[in-house]
């Protein structure tokens, strides 16, 4: 084998090493975006969740928390970043606490 066969056969294997690293990097960015919710996603489903249960619409629950319908709809799909006095409304009209709004959105895997 020649010197120069050698050297690409070196190089090949460090690509094809490079190339497994990358797609393990990749794979564990993809999980982390799928698998880890951030609060306001997981907020977001509890409230669903939670309203759902109750048998309340969207925009009848909006209305009697005193949210724009579309706002809530962003809640509830993880898009806001949710004020102490938005989040007071939302658990009041569950009938829940604060903390125990939170205490089930922790739960949402």
């Amino acid at each position: 084998m020649g010197h120069l066969t050698y050297i690409y056969l070196i190089f090949l294997l460090e690509c094809a090493l490079l190339s497994v690293v990358l797609l393990y990097q990749v794979a564990d960015i993809c999980t982390h975006i799928y698998l880890n919710m951030t609060i306001q996603e997981k907020l977001g489903k509890a409230i669903i969740q939670l309203r759902k249960e109750k048998n309340i619409s969207q925009e009848a629950f909006a209305f009697d928390s005193g949210i724009d319908r579309r706002y809530m709809s962003d809640i509830e799909n993880g898009k806001r970043n949710l004020s102490i006095d938005i989040i007071e409304r939302i658990s009041s009209n569950l009938g829940l606490k604060i903390s125990e709004l939170f205490a089930i959105a922790e739960t949402i895997e």
